[in-house]
């Protein structure tokens, strides 16, 4: 079966290659191909050494030759590239098979997997192919990770869910190039917003295929309509708090995400979210997924190193969370474009009002769900969070003010709050749910319903 997967991905690739317009400029020089190909030949015979494959991969050099190869016929293709790192995902599939005994002198084979998709993205961005570097690397190690945590009993293939969903991605790539090349040459936002819609509904269709597991539908579906909401808010302009709380958006998408299906449900979610994203033309705006995938690679090291990381549990887990929930609550609560300048105004003040509200609740929420390991995480993260705005700009050095308030907050409430510790797993995610969409309402109503529209100037009419 892996040689249709194959023969899918290389197909699609060139296929969307062939549709989307080239990029103009220069062309990458020879140097990239060189760099890419040395590189991957001295992290895969690394891997040789420590046992982690019996023989060269040979797939995993022809599938980087291939993308880079597609940068070198197109300019900077990005559609391209999701076919292109689907393809290389599974030319590393064979080194990704579990080895007998994993030690701390024997790392791994994902994690040589994810070294030279890391290694061939670099090098494409390097050669002029930022967007399709993110994209290939991005899509690449998902669709690996995704298949790697697939569920025993998953579907009629074996650790194939992130191919799977990998493919329509890849359909619904070929449907938005479609109708953008009609006549009616419809915008991104339309022609994105179908394909997206498309990619919701495979996820419906994927989790029958699995056998009938309805948690995954309701994970890719929050994954798309997450990222479909941060390229809505950025319409027009890219900003660091809108950019801020689409990353707090994408948080509790993975809290959802984890509680229902662990690190399969991570990986999916991001892959369908990163597919969103090139969908919609906006590939700028995935780092947003950055705490995720982050948090994705924390559990996949503690799920392949259980004895070594055996000091570990949920609690650190849930520290990791809060800590990054606590940084966006502090830089977006600091943000000067989020806030506007005319503070002083009464819309001024109602996004003051809003701003605090939601900053209030997110902490409280997150002390609710997360516990007492996640209340230490969250009052490090809004220290650190402090700190970093203070870096950024020196406008917004004074964070101590909000850190203080927030560190009060969460003391006084933490005896009443901490009540609410053992509710059941179903009753936290129900509250977590309501939090979180009148987290998202009120965001709303400040980033769109009070933000400062800049009054159009009118010539003046001329008259006899």
């Amino acid at each position: 079966m892996n040689g249709a997967f194959f023969g899918v991905f290389a197909v699609a690739a060139l296929v969307l290659a062939w549709l989307e317009p080239k990029a103009e400029g220069s062309k990458p020089s020879w140097h990239g191909l060189v760099a890419t190909v040395v590189g991957i030949g001295v992290l895969i015979c690394g891997a040789m050494s420590q046992g982690l494959t019996k023989d060269l991969p040979l797939e995993a050099l022809i599938a980087s030759v291939f993308a880079i190869a597609l940068v070198y016929w197109r300019g900077n293709p990005q559609f391209a590239m999701i076919g292109a790192g689907a393809l290389a995902a599974h030319s590393l599939m064979p080194a990704t098979a579990q080895v007998a005994e994993v030690s701390v002198k024997l790392s791994d084979p994902i994690f040589i997997s994810l070294a030279v998709v890391g290694w061939v993205g670099a090098c494409l961005a390097w050669s002029g192919a930022a967007s399709g570097g993110v994209i290939f690397s991005g899509s690449a190690a998902l669709v690996v990770m995704a298949n790697r945590w697939t569920p025993e009993g998953f579907g009629k293939i074996p650790n194939s869910a992130g191919s799977m969903l990998a493919i329509a991605i890849l359909a619904a790539a070929v449907i938005v190039l479609l109708i953008q090349k009609g006549k009616a040459g419809a915008g991104s936002m339309l022609a994105g917003g179908l394909g997206a819609a498309i990619v919701a509904m495979a996820g419906l269709f994927i989790g029958q295929w699995g056998g009938d597991d309805m948690t995954l539908p309701v994970t890719i579906f929050a994954a798309v309509l997450a990222s479909f909401v941060v390229c809505w808010m950025t319409v027009s302009e890219r900003d660091t708090g809108r950019l801020v709380l689409g990353g707090l958006i994408w948080m509790g998408v993975a809290t959802m995400a984890f509680a229902q299906d662990k690190s399969f449900g991570l990986a999916m979610a991001c892959l369908a979210g990163l597919a969103t994203f090139a969908l919609f033309g906006k590939v700028t705006l995935s780092s947003v997924l950055g705490p995720v995938i982050g948090l994705l690679s924390y559990r996949t090291f503690r799920l392949v190193y259980p004895d070594i990381t055996r000091a570990y549990d949920i609690a650190q887990h849930y520290g990791m969370v809060s800590s990054m929930i606590g940084v966006g609550i502090m830089i977006l609560l600091l943000d000067r474009s989020f806030m506007g300048k005319n503070r002083s105004s009464m819309k001024g003040w109602f996004r003051f009002a809003i701003t605090g509200v939601i900053g209030v609740t997110a902490c409280l929420v997150g002390l609710m769900f997360f516990g007492t390991k996640g209340g230490v995480g969250l009052l490090v993260g809004l220290g650190l969070g402090a700190w970093v705005t203070g870096l950024i700009d020196e406008s917004r050095g004074f964070g101590l003010i909000p850190l203080i308030g927030l560190t009060g907050v969460i003391g006084v409430s933490y005896g009443a709050i901490s009540e609410s510790f053992e509710l059941a797993r179903d009753e936290k995610m129900r509250v977590f749910l309501i939090a979180s969409s009148v987290l998202v309402v009120l965001a709303a109503i400040a980033v769109f319903g009070l933000s400062e529209r800049q009054a159009k100037v009118e010539a003046p009419v001329e008259t006899a």
